[in-house]
């Protein structure tokens, strides 16, 4: 009796260590595919049409990259993954990465340009934006002089494309009243919500 209840934990044991394995593989294989501008785009939408069911891989994967994976590369396909999810889980991940460029050139004046040009740039940002209202809430919340020039713009920038957001209109006017190239984006996102 002794024993065949321990063959039987054993092979349980050795059961979930394989689906752990498993897991762990198909994370790294599904790593790889969105580190790869190659891949990225089929990859995306194959995550988009499974739904929810790659979420968990695609946290686990936010949380402990695989280190053989170039992180930027692998965090652009995650960000594009969740937003073409509309993840709310990973808002934390995103803003984050908000500042993060999709390209290695780096455009100086990504804030001069077209809302889309700037989506596409800043993958964060358009999944931000996919997300909606408690991803404005939260990109409001994380605001503060510690970021970057970048990801307090793109921050301005998120808040502005996401309506029915109450602390939009307070928060962009107290960034308007700081002046300067994020004060003139709030101005100008304040005038666009006003429309």
């Amino acid at each position: 009796m002794v024993r065949g209840t321990l063959i039987a934990g054993l092979m349980g044991i050795t059961v979930g260590l394989l689906a752990a394995s498993a897991q762990e593989k198909g994370g790294a294989d599904l790593g790889s595919l969105l580190s790869s501008e190659d891949t990225r785009t089929a990859t995306v939408s194959r995550i988009q049409a499974g739904g929810s069911r790659y979420l968990p891989q695609l946290l686990s994967l936010s949380r402990n990259p695989p280190p053989q994976l170039d992180s930027d590369e692998l965090n652009v396909g995650l960000a594009d993954a969740f937003g073409g999810l509309r993840a709310v889980e990973a808002i934390p991940f995103l803003v984050e990465h908000i500042g993060l460029r999709r390209d290695r050139v780096v455009d100086l004046r990504p804030w001069m340009k077209t809302p889309r040009v700037v989506e596409d740039t800043f993958p964060a940002v358009r999944a931000l934006i996919l997300i909606g209202p408690r991803a404005s809430k939260a990109v409001i919340a994380t605001y503060s002089g510690r970021m970057t020039y970048d990801e307090r713009l793109a921050t301005v920038f998120v808040v502005s494309q996401i309506r029915g957001v109450p602390e939009a209109v307070p928060f962009l006017r107290s960034v308007a009243a700081q002046g300067g190239q994020e004060g003139a984006r709030a101005e100008e996102a304040l005038r666009e919500l006003a429309r």
